[in-house]
């Protein structure tokens, strides 16, 4: 409950504020970061606004974003093997459907498994899986794109049941407890 109060006394990022046309806001902001007694005419704090201003216009200059551009797989599965837009988004919805069920394989089975041999087998198969669905959308028929599509769900699953939780966990099991939250930031932040 208190984390939802401290939302509203947080202010807006000065990106946003700057998307907005609230720039005398965004500066503020910038100069708040920097330092308790820094001014909102400090020469880094409008170097940080002009950088953040020059970031925003290159990234308005293509027109306004699709989602799409976030989420590539709908745009693999037009572009590259031919789908239609409607069955793009359907198949690119249900790949995470083996990403999610497959998750659930390590929870009973990585202590017997090991560490190294999922993030090997993993990494083996989850390439063959990206080496084979890129060879199959070269002069795509839809019996190759079908196959393509089946080395996506293949990966996924290889993907989850390896890659997934080994780097949540490796950090933890070997780092003495003074430097596991160290050791995990860098793998959380990579993951």
């Amino acid at each position: 409950m208190a984390q939802i109060v401290w939302i509203y006394l947080l202010p807006e990022s000065p990106r946003w504020l700057i998307k907005h046309n609230r720039h005398d806001e965004a500066i503020d902001i910038i100069a708040q970061v920097r330092g308790k007694d820094i001014d909102c005419t400090d020469p880094a704090v409008l170097k940080q606004k002009k950088d953040i201003d020059d970031a925003v216009a290159l990234e308005e200059a293509d027109g306004p974003w699709k989602i799409t551009e976030v989420y590539y797989a709908p745009h693999t599965l037009t572009t590259d093997i031919g789908m239609e837009y409607k069955t793009a988004l359907q198949i690119a919805a249900g790949l995470g459907d083996p990403y999610w069920l497959f998750s659930f394989i390590p929870v009973f089975f990585l202590d017997r498994m090991g560490r190294r041999k999922p993030l090997i087998i993993g990494a083996l198969i989850c390439s063959l899986s990206f080496i084979c669905a890129g060879i199959l959308q070269k002069d795509v028929t839809p019996i190759r794109a079908k196959a393509s599509l089946g080395f996506f769900f293949l990966y996924e699953a290889v993907f989850a049941v390896g890659w997934l939780p080994i780097p949540w966990l490796y950090p933890a099991e070997f780092m003495p407890l003074r430097h596991r939250t160290h050791s995990a930031a860098p793998t959380t932040a990579s993951h």
